[in-house]
């Protein structure tokens, strides 16, 4: 498995900090599947990090969305554990029941 290094601190001139298992089929299946509950991320994202560090299965990551940084879900990795929501800052990632 492939360490991927998710964050830069701006504060330490580039140093990377906190990382995850970078998600491979080939290493890591999905598993996501049988939750009932997936988290949403809402425009109050500040893609500051945090459930990118607490995710324990990798299955979240910060990308540009529409010319601003947010939090995106993998959803097929995603086990619903809600630790993203409950570490988020600006409650801006709420669980919500999956559509069947």
């Amino acid at each position: 498995m492939q360490l991927k290094w998710l964050m830069k601190n701006e504060n330490n001139k580039g140093q990377e900090q906190g990382g995850v298992i970078e998600n491979d089929e080939k290493n890591y299946p999905p598993t996501g599947e049988w939750s009932e509950i997936k988290p949403e991320v809402s425009e109050k994202c500040i893609a500051c990090g945090q459930c990118v560090k607490f995710c324990p299965e990798g299955a979240i990551r910060i990308e540009e969305v529409n010319g601003k940084n947010r939090a995106i879900v993998d959803l097929r990795y995603c086990k619903g554990c809600e630790l993203c929501a409950e570490t988020c800052p600006v409650q801006a990632i709420k669980m919500v029941k999956k559509d069947d």
